[in-house]
Protein backbone atom coordinates (compact mmCIF):
# COMPACT_ATOMS: atom_id res chain seq x y z
CA UNK A 1 0.00 0.00 0.00
CA UNK A 2 2.79 2.41 0.94
CA UNK A 3 4.60 1.62 -2.32
CA UNK A 4 1.47 2.49 -4.32
CA UNK A 5 1.05 5.81 -2.50
CA UNK A 6 4.72 6.66 -3.05
CA UNK A 7 4.43 5.66 -6.69
CA UNK A 8 1.55 8.12 -7.14
CA UNK A 9 2.99 10.96 -5.02
CA UNK A 10 6.65 10.87 -6.11
CA UNK A 11 6.11 12.37 -9.59
CA UNK A 12 4.31 15.34 -8.03
CA UNK A 13 7.09 15.91 -5.49
CA UNK A 14 9.59 15.65 -8.34
CA UNK A 15 7.55 18.15 -10.37
CA UNK A 16 7.65 20.71 -7.57
CA UNK A 17 11.41 20.24 -7.07
CA UNK A 18 12.03 20.26 -10.85
CA UNK A 19 10.35 23.68 -11.02
CA UNK A 20 12.98 25.53 -8.95
CA UNK A 21 15.78 25.28 -11.52
CA UNK A 22 13.24 25.41 -14.34
CA UNK A 23 12.05 28.84 -13.23
CA UNK A 24 15.59 30.23 -13.17
CA UNK A 25 16.33 28.80 -16.60
CA UNK A 26 13.03 30.21 -17.91
CA UNK A 27 13.97 33.68 -16.69
CA UNK A 28 17.37 33.42 -18.34
CA UNK A 29 16.13 32.04 -21.67
CA UNK A 30 13.25 34.55 -21.95
CA UNK A 31 15.68 37.40 -21.29
CA UNK A 32 18.22 35.99 -23.77
CA UNK A 33 15.86 34.99 -26.60
CA UNK A 34 13.18 37.69 -26.37
CA UNK A 35 14.65 40.42 -24.11
CA UNK A 36 11.71 39.65 -21.84
CA UNK A 37 12.13 40.00 -18.08
CA UNK A 38 9.95 37.60 -16.08
CA UNK A 39 9.60 37.75 -12.30
CA UNK A 40 10.80 34.61 -10.53
CA UNK A 41 7.37 34.05 -8.96
CA UNK A 42 5.68 34.09 -12.38
CA UNK A 43 8.35 31.83 -13.86
CA UNK A 44 8.00 29.40 -10.95
CA UNK A 45 4.20 29.29 -11.28
CA UNK A 46 4.50 28.52 -15.00
CA UNK A 47 7.06 25.79 -14.26
CA UNK A 48 5.01 24.24 -11.43
CA UNK A 49 1.79 24.21 -13.43
CA UNK A 50 3.48 22.67 -16.47
CA UNK A 51 5.26 20.04 -14.37
CA UNK A 52 2.14 19.10 -12.40
CA UNK A 53 0.08 18.80 -15.58
CA UNK A 54 2.78 16.60 -17.12
CA UNK A 55 2.98 14.39 -14.01
CA UNK A 56 -0.80 14.07 -13.82
CA UNK A 57 -1.23 13.18 -17.49
CA UNK A 58 1.68 10.70 -17.43
CA UNK A 59 0.14 8.97 -14.40
CA UNK A 60 -3.27 9.05 -16.06
CA UNK A 61 -1.86 7.34 -19.17
CA UNK A 62 -0.20 4.65 -17.07
CA UNK A 63 -3.36 3.99 -15.04
CA UNK A 64 -5.54 3.99 -18.15
CA UNK A 65 -3.34 1.48 -19.94
CA UNK A 66 -3.01 -0.75 -16.87
CA UNK A 67 -6.76 -0.74 -16.23
CA UNK A 68 -7.31 -1.53 -19.90
CA UNK A 69 -5.21 -4.67 -19.42
CA UNK A 70 -1.89 -3.52 -20.88
CA UNK A 71 0.88 -4.18 -18.36
CA UNK A 72 4.14 -4.32 -20.31
CA UNK A 73 6.47 -2.05 -18.31
CA UNK A 74 8.93 -1.77 -21.19
CA UNK A 75 6.28 0.11 -23.15
CA UNK A 76 4.38 1.89 -20.35
CA UNK A 77 7.31 4.00 -19.14
CA UNK A 78 8.34 5.39 -22.57
CA UNK A 79 4.72 6.09 -23.53
CA UNK A 80 4.11 7.90 -20.24
CA UNK A 81 7.37 9.83 -20.66
CA UNK A 82 6.41 10.98 -24.16
CA UNK A 83 2.95 12.03 -23.00
CA UNK A 84 4.48 13.85 -20.02
CA UNK A 85 7.04 15.63 -22.18
CA UNK A 86 4.46 16.68 -24.76
CA UNK A 87 1.99 17.90 -22.15
CA UNK A 88 4.77 19.76 -20.29
CA UNK A 89 5.78 21.55 -23.49
CA UNK A 90 2.20 22.53 -24.36
CA UNK A 91 1.37 23.64 -20.79
CA UNK A 92 4.64 25.59 -20.51
CA UNK A 93 4.03 27.33 -23.84
CA UNK A 94 0.45 28.18 -22.87
CA UNK A 95 1.68 29.56 -19.54
CA UNK A 96 4.14 31.82 -21.38
CA UNK A 97 1.46 33.01 -23.77
CA UNK A 98 -0.93 33.72 -20.90
CA UNK A 99 1.79 35.60 -19.00
CA UNK A 100 2.65 37.65 -22.08
CA UNK A 101 -0.96 38.72 -22.46
CA UNK A 102 -2.15 41.09 -25.13
CA UNK A 103 0.41 43.79 -24.26
CA UNK A 104 3.46 41.69 -25.14
CA UNK A 105 2.46 39.70 -28.17
CA UNK A 106 4.99 36.96 -28.68
CA UNK A 107 4.21 34.48 -31.41
CA UNK A 108 3.40 30.90 -30.49
CA UNK A 109 6.50 29.77 -32.38
CA UNK A 110 8.75 31.92 -30.15
CA UNK A 111 6.98 30.75 -26.97
CA UNK A 112 7.48 27.14 -28.04
CA UNK A 113 11.14 27.88 -28.78
CA UNK A 114 11.59 29.33 -25.27
CA UNK A 115 9.88 26.29 -23.71
CA UNK A 116 12.00 23.87 -25.73
CA UNK A 117 15.13 25.79 -24.78
CA UNK A 118 14.18 25.67 -21.10
CA UNK A 119 13.63 21.91 -21.30
CA UNK A 120 16.90 21.33 -23.14
CA UNK A 121 19.00 23.32 -20.67
CA UNK A 122 17.18 21.78 -17.71
CA UNK A 123 17.73 18.28 -19.06
CA UNK A 124 21.44 18.89 -19.60
CA UNK A 125 21.77 20.48 -16.14
CA UNK A 126 20.05 17.59 -14.38
CA UNK A 127 22.00 15.06 -16.44
CA UNK A 128 25.23 16.79 -15.41
CA UNK A 129 24.20 16.77 -11.75
CA UNK A 130 23.32 13.08 -12.01
CA UNK A 131 26.65 12.22 -13.62
CA UNK A 132 28.40 14.28 -10.94
CA UNK A 133 26.67 12.30 -8.17
CA UNK A 134 27.61 9.01 -9.85
CA UNK A 135 31.24 10.08 -10.15
CA UNK A 136 31.32 11.20 -6.51
CA UNK A 137 29.75 7.90 -5.43
CA UNK A 138 32.24 5.90 -7.50
CA UNK A 139 35.17 7.87 -6.15
CA UNK A 140 33.92 7.48 -2.57
CA UNK A 141 33.33 3.75 -2.97
CA UNK A 142 36.82 3.28 -4.46
CA UNK A 143 38.35 5.34 -1.64
CA UNK A 144 36.66 3.34 1.15
CA UNK A 145 37.51 -0.14 -0.20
Amino acid sequence: MLETVLLIISPFIGAILWSFPSASILQWRARKLESWTIKYKDAYLIAVKAALIAAFLADLVIFSLVFAGFSDEKVLKPVASLVGLGSWWIAHTNGLLKLAGPSNLIPVKRARAISASVFGYLFVTLLGIGIGFVLIFLAASAFFK
